[in-house]
């Protein structure tokens, strides 16, 4: 069951707008994809958990990890054509 998601105002809206223009300016570039593979390599193309880590880490170390791969994947967003 899928909860609702709380109402944004519209300074909320106009700055989420004024983000994704941002990083599709930045992300859409020779530089910015080059940047963004880069990250993929050193994050979404690893394997999130290891083990090598400490037993009694590997939790918190494959949370740690899947954060950055979150992050990666919403500036990848910005590469990605708009929904009408």
């Amino acid at each position: 069951m899928k909860t609702a998601q709380p109402k944004r105002d519209l300074k909320q809206v106009q700055a989420a707008q004024r983000i994704a223009a941002l990083g599709k300016r930045l992300f859409n570039s020779n530089e910015g994809l080059e940047l963004l593979e880069y990250f993929k390599s050193v994050t979404l193309d690893r394997p999130v958990f290891s083990s090598s880590v400490e037993a009694g880490k590997q939790a918190t170390s494959a949370a740690y990890r899947e954060g950055q791969n979150d992050i990666i994947r919403q500036l990848i967003t910005f590469t990605l054509p708009k929904k009408s």
